[in-house]
């Protein structure tokens, strides 16, 4: 038996790809110093080959004359009674310089300067190939290698022809709403698939409803999927949904996916997604137009397969937002209202966010309190790329933290110029480039660890937001 999807499901490491990618022999400077050396010896050798003569030399005093046929004397020549005498006098040959005159520590140091000269005319020619390249390259954003959503996962051909249960348009679950409205979603095995969160047909829906598709190229491995309700006459306090497919497979071609699509009513209060199948997650547009009261959207991604994706939207709001992911893309934009969180920190998970600001009152015992109180955003990422780019159109007050991995940490994009920050800014980094950002530069720290920026801020130095920031590795700041 071996692992179902295998080739998508099993971890994989972005970073270790791009090496692999990179692939071949990387040969050093003086490398290839060596090789052209090795080069230009073999070809002395090669011309001082072709030199050795093959024939008696004309000039060369202690050969026999060549043949003279003299119509003057052809009487004589046709007796031989004479012979072609040659009275010029031998000039004496010039002694040719050895060519290994130059030695030093067994090295032929003329041949070595030779290399030299043109390995560093080839280094200087490439770097500027791949200069004038780079000018002329777009920025990287680092979703170079983003898979596409639904279509990267596969198992759609014709030979995946068996579905659960028979039903190739889907299965329709309805779940009536817990008396705290409360759902969780969970999926295990080692299926792949989609999972979108749509808003209800209705505004005055009160019940979840799930379509539900699962297809497979074996049909063995459909008598292992179990798909899972909580049982709508039993008083409880959440819903549920749950998926479990086999994690074995017959053979390394066989595939299995699911495509689920999760409508929600506009009374559901918390929202909980966990997944440790490989799932590409998706929150639909149409949440702009339905009304939403969501106190809790909880989503956890624990597979560590690149093909992971989570793509939130700002349209679908709740007080409290957490975004958690151990592999792939989180790419899309989030809202913030209370507080929300957004955690890659474990692994390599690559990020691209948009977080945008949304109205929010905090409760009070007389009603609803200020209108406007800080909004909270955390964040904790790991070895792969992130950028966060704050959008605070309404001019809510900022409390943001960015925190990263202590060891690799990966590069670390902070955009807020669309945010009217105005207030001191904690910043501590390995490297980083910073615009925007005013006061005094860098504390030194002693034995050579992280440098601690001193007493920085942005906009007006007592305004109300704060910004902390802790990085291991690089960190652009742009105001």
């Amino acid at each position: 038996m071996v692992r179902l999807n295998g080739e998508i499901a099993l971890p994989t490491n972005s970073s270790e790809n791009r090496e692999r990618q990179k692939g071949g022999l990387k040969i050093s400077f003086f490398g290839m110093v060596g090789i052209v050396m090795a080069a230009l010896s073999l070809k002395e050798r090669w011309d001082a080959y072709k030199k050795v003569p093959e024939e008696p030399n004309s000039n060369n005093p202690l050969a026999p004359p060549s043949y003279r046929d003299d119509s003057d004397d052809d009487a004589e020549s046709a007796i031989g009674l004479t012979t072609a005498i040659d009275t010029e006098i031998p000039m004496p040959r010039k002694t040719k310089r050895k060519k290994n005159c130059c030695m030093c520590c067994g090295l032929n140091c003329a041949l070595f300067c030779k290399a030299l000269g043109i390995v560093v005319v080839i280094f200087t020619v490439w770097n500027l190939f791949k200069f004038a390249r780079w000018m002329m390259t777009p920025s990287p954003t680092g979703l170079e290698d983003m898979p596409a959503y639904s279509s990267s996962l596969g198992c759609e051909d014709a030979s995946a022809s068996h579905w659960f249960q028979g039903s190739t348009d889907g299965i329709y679950y309805t779940i009536p709403i817990g008396r705290f409205a409360e759902h969780e979603i969970n999926i295990k095995g080692g299926a792949v698939g989609t999972l979108e969160i749509a808003p209800s047909d209705s505004i005055d829906d009160s019940e979840i409803k799930v379509k539900t598709t699962i297809r497979t190229n074996e049909q063995a491995l459909l008598d292992t999927v179990t798909v899972g309700l909580s049982d709508s006459r039993e008083p409880q306090g959440k819903s549920y949904y749950r998926i479990s497919t086999p994690l074995d497979a017959p053979s390394t071609s066989s595939c299995m996916r699911y495509d689920v699509t999760v409508f929600i009513p506009p009374t559901l209060r918390r929202l909980s997604v966990y997944s440790t199948s490989v799932a590409q997650v998706k929150f639909a547009d149409s949440f702009s137009n339905s009304p939403r009261e969501l106190s809790d959207l909880l989503v956890t991604l624990r597979s560590r397969a690149s093909k992971n994706l989570l793509l939130p939207n700002a349209d679908l709001a709740s007080d409290h937002t957490e975004l958690r992911s151990d592999g792939g893309y989180i790419v899309g934009s989030v809202a913030l209202a209370n507080e929300t969180v957004v955690d890659t920190f474990r692994y390599d998970t690559v990020s691209n966010l948009k977080v945008v600001t949304t109205a929010y009152r905090l409760p009070s015992d007389g009603g609803e309190s200020e209108a406007f109180p800080p909004a909270h955003l955390s964040t904790r990422t790991g070895h792969g790329r992130s950028d966060f780019e704050y959008i605070n159109a309404i001019g809510r007050p900022i409390d943001s933290v960015h925190n990263t991995a202590v060891m690799s940490a990966g590069d670390l994009y902070l955009t807020y110029k669309q945010a009217s920050f105005n207030g001191p800014v904690s910043f501590k980094a390995k490297s980083h480039t910073a615009i925007g950002l005013q006061g005094s530069g860098f504390d030194t720290a002693p034995g050579g660890g992280m440098p601690q920026m001193g007493e920085r801020w942005a906009g007006d130095k007592n305004g109300g937001d704060s910004l902390s920031i802790t990085s291991f590795g690089w960190v652009g700041l742009y105001f």
